[in-house]
């Protein structure tokens, strides 16, 4: 399962979790445009240790990169 599969999938759990009801609907889809820039920060850290070292430790950098976005995405708010 690729992760485009993986996203459409859990989509599909929180929509259909929200049973109808509009706000959770809403809630569900704000939810997961804000793990939107965190894909993005995994891409373009990955893109950009690629070149200086391996792939086996580019991607666990581009992990550890999209896990300080995402820290970063969901705590800001109760701290601004």
């Amino acid at each position: 399962m690729d992760a485009h599969a993986a996203g459409a999938d859990l989509c599909g759990h929180r929509s259909a979790g929200t049973k109808g009801n509009p706000a959770g609907f809403r809630e569900a889809c704000l939810a997961g445009v804000k793990t939107i820039p965190a894909c993005l920060a995994f891409l373009g850290a990955c893109c950009l240790f690629i070149d200086k070292v391996d792939y086996r430790l580019a991607v666990p950098g581009g992990i550890a990169v999209r896990l300080m976005a995402a820290l970063a995405i969901f705590l800001a708010p109760r701290y601004l």
